[in-house]
């Protein structure tokens, strides 16, 4: 990705508005009772903080849906090699790669029922997805991390 003063600007943007609305979630009303259970809290800031997430998820599909429609445009993947790096084997290898990930991390996730707020929750294909979600998420963080320390590392030896 180039990096020019436009895109710096907007993930700065991104980076404080991060900031200011979990700072409201966490500092303002954070610890305000439920109406109709005082042992649970209900936070002030839940709506906002929600609908900043869904906004940034709905960002991230729509970045990656463009950026797909534009490789296939300019013939990205119809070339196997660029610059002598095979860019097919490696996309295919990181699609292929996470696909796997998410159905290995779906059909072992657990289906276990959750109390919630008092209620119990059983729906298998929901329990399972969302420990799909969240065990996939901290596999590729600490893949990514674990290549960023090899990469500096690599540079710097």
């Amino acid at each position: 990705m180039f990096k020019n003063k436009t895109t710096i600007t907007f993930r700065n943007a991104i980076i404080a508005v991060a900031a200011v609305v979990f700072g409201l979630f966490f500092i303002i009303g954070f610890h305000r009772p439920y109406v109709e259970n005082a042992n649970f809290n209900d936070p002030l800031f839940t709506w906002p903080l929600l609908v900043f997430v869904a906004l940034l998820l709905l960002a991230a599909i729509g970045i990656v849906v463009w950026s797909v429609v534009l490789s296939v445009k300019r013939g990205d993947f119809a070339a196997s090699h660029v610059n002598l790096v095979p860019v097919r084997k490696i996309s295919l290898s990181v699609a292929g790669g996470i696909f796997l990930l998410l159905l290995i991390t779906f059909v072992a996730g657990s289906s276990h029922e959750l109390v919630i707020n008092g209620n119990t929750f059983a729906n298998v294909f929901w329990l399972k997805a969302a420990n799909m979600f969240t065990v996939s998420s901290v596999v590729l963080v600490i893949i990514a991390s674990l290549i960023l320390i090899y990469s500096s590392v690599k540079r710097h030896v």
